[in-house]
């Protein structure tokens, strides 16, 4: 029996109703004056607060574990005694 892959909404739940939030924020925008600009206000600004805390979040997470990567290696040096290949000034 074949089993069907459900819709993953772990992985995209909050883009969706971030998009969702967004589209009716600026249709809120657009559409009138008082109470709308007040929901158009908090759904833009939802967005921008949601952008600027992962990017602190990712921000903190690669000063505190380097991002994963190892340090490059450093080139090595030619023998002693071996002309360099790069030419010199």
């Amino acid at each position: 029996m074949l089993r069907r892959r459900s819709f993953q909404w772990g992985l995209w739940g909050a883009p969706i109703a971030l998009g969702i939030v967004t589209v009716v924020g600026l249709l809120a925008g657009l559409i009138g004056d008082g109470a709308w600009d007040a929901v158009s206000w908090a759904g833009l600004g939802l967005l921008v607060w949601v952008c600027a805390w992962y990017g602190s979040l990712r921000r903190v997470r690669a000063l505190t574990e380097g991002m994963g990567r190892a340090p490059a290696p450093r080139r090595a040096s030619p023998p002693r005694g071996t002309p360099s290949t790069r030419a010199r000034p």
